[in-house]
């Protein structure tokens, strides 16, 4: 946009400008509005509720508290251009992730470490009493009566070199470099597309186990949006190392926009159980199949184990 366009332009043009809610504009609109709109507080309130992201272009007001609110109210994402002290601001970053779960991409980690007792809270508040996972049946026996626990992939490998034992995988991509030290966990139901490969692609039973989230929020977990097993470093698409995804607002996010029904916005939204150990089979809450025809091979072990089995094929996927 040339010059010439924004010559003897009063506020309102520009604001104007702004309610189109086009990033690309802002860089032509910071070059020609006149300084002084730069530093009108009045100004500035009407540009970020118009529209979030102008905060970029107005530096003296990123540390304010009421501006950054206003912002990323509007648009979350705007969490990127405020100041290092308000993107570590609880009610900024509740505000922000309220509809953008992207925002969680923008907060200030420096010394921010996992809250379990407020990632606890904020599955109540969104009505998340599960979390899942999903095996091949064969498996059980190892998991209830054998190890009596649920193992990690690495954990496995190494009980498969050093004793001979023999685990059905259900992620080949889950490599060494893909946090296979850790376990999966998903929000109330398993990820459906996912379950379904697997289904379509192994001649292999699958069970579900469930656990109670806080059980699970009592230790220490990491939460990521997207697949685990796709990151082929232990950082994510973000450049954010894995390790550092264990705060109660990475979890917060997965509900950005949701209502309180239990489920997760974000389909491959996952918990990774981060404990160093296995998930100890007391922990199950129960054992989910999606067939009594299904289940009957393996009903004897898991009522061995005490465990509830539960036939519901709503947690499954159309094969």
């Amino acid at each position: 946009m040339s010059n010439q366009v924004f010559k003897n332009k009063g506020p309102e043009y520009y604001l104007e400008l702004i309610e189109q809610r086009n990033s690309s504009l802002l860089e032509d609109i910071v070059k020609n509005m006149p300084g002084f709109l730069l530093k009108d507080r009045d100004f500035v309130l009407k540009a970020v509720n118009a529209y979030g992201w102008s905060l970029m272009i107005f530096p003296d007001f990123q540390d304010d508290d009421e501006i950054v609110m206003a912002a990323v109210q509007s648009t979350g994402t705007a969490l990127k251009f405020a100041s290092d002290r308000l993107r570590k601001d609880d009610s900024i970053i509740r505000a922000a992730l309220s509809n953008y779960g992207e925002a969680v991409e923008f907060i200030n980690r420096d010394r921010m470490g996992c809250n379990n007792k407020t990632c606890k809270e904020i599955a109540r508040e969104q009505n998340v009493e599960y979390f899942v996972h999903f095996t091949p049946a064969d498996n059980l026996r190892s998991i209830l009566l054998v190890d009596k626990c649920l193992y990690s992939r690495s954990d496995m490998e190494r009980k498969r070199k050093s004793e001979g034992r023999d685990f059905v995988y259900t992620d080949s991509q889950r490599s060494a470099r893909a946090m296979s030290d850790t376990i999966s966990l998903s929000v109330t139901i398993p990820n459906m597309d996912m379950l379904r490969a697997k289904m379509r692609n192994m001649t292999n039973t699958f069970c579900i186990l469930r656990f109670n989230a806080d059980s699970i929020l009592e230790h220490h977990c990491l939460f990521t949006r997207y697949n685990a097993a796709a990151h082929q470093f232990d950082k994510d698409r973000s450049g954010i190392r894995m390790r550092q995804r264990c705060t109660c607002y990475d979890f917060l996010s997965f509900f950005a926009g949701q209502p309180a029904n239990g489920l997760a916005r974000f389909v491959q939204a996952e918990i990774l159980y981060d404990d160093g150990h296995g998930i100890p089979a007391s922990e199950i809450n129960s054992i989910i199949f999606r067939t009594e025809e299904e289940a009957s091979p393996y009903r004897d072990i898991v009522d061995e184990a005490g465990i509830e089995l539960i036939i519901d094929p709503s947690y499954y996927p159309a094969v």
